[in-house]
């Protein structure tokens, strides 16, 4: 089976960048979120952006479409693994990365001193590194569901060191901006493992982290 890799991935390669330069980002997102965001998710679309400063940048980050059934979180790493791996792929000679601009750019759109500047900063940034990656990285791990539990169904998850079956009370509710998935409030039914916290029992309810769900079973 063929690998997926966008059209605009397609024209780095015409230009020098390796056949492959895209690949990793997609093995680890999927193609999905990749194909719904289209041409939206093209480096040079955040030429602006600063990865070591993203949060001041919000005019940036507020314009990126999350569609449906996906968190803003999940979006924002799949920019930044796009950025880093674009960045990965610069050429270092100015001479090279003035072909690049020529070849690639709309010179209405982003002059060669900002494109430049852009493309230095994204090579030189080790971008997984970064405070705003590691904390994107954290929120999806942690708090983006894989499958949202239905209410009334009974679950076997991992919870503070030991396992416990519950059952969910009230469904997912995404906050306002869907930076990520909420915690799910379910009723302990049995600990099949202890946990470290001794005064939870069978009919207590408590907020689980998505993480749990998603190391977890439904049963």
């Amino acid at each position: 089976m063929n690998m997926y890799r966008p059209q605009w991935a397609e024209e780095y390669i015409e230009v020098g960048f390796s056949q492959d330069w895209i690949d990793d980002v997609i093995i680890k997102h999927g193609s999905e979120l990749p194909k719904q965001l289209g041409k939206q998710l093209k480096p040079t679309n955040f030429y602006k952006l600063n990865p070591l400063n993203v949060e001041n940048n919000p005019e940036i980050i507020t314009n990126i479409r999350v569609p449906d059934g996906y968190t803003f979180s999940e979006v924002l790493l799949l920019v930044l693994d796009c950025l880093d791996y674009f960045g990965k792929n610069i050429p270092e000679k100015d001479s090279d990365i003035y072909q690049l601009y020529q070849n690639t750019i709309s010179k209405n759109k982003i002059n060669f001193e900002e494109f430049y500047t852009f493309v230095r900063r994204i090579q030189y940034t080790n971008i997984p590194k970064t405070k705003t990656y590691k904390l994107v990285e954290k929120t999806v791990e942690y708090y983006t569901l894989n499958t949202t539990p239905v209410v009334n169904s009974t679950w076997e998850v991992p919870y503070k060191n030991g396992i416990i079956k519950v059952k969910v009370i009230d469904s997912n509710k995404k906050n306002e901006l869907h930076l990520h998935d909420s915690k799910i409030y379910a009723e302990i039914i049995d600990i099949i493992k202890p946990i470290d916290i001794k005064y939870l029992e069978a009919n207590s309810r408590i907020n689980l982290r998505p993480y749990a769900f998603n190391n977890g079973f439904q049963i």
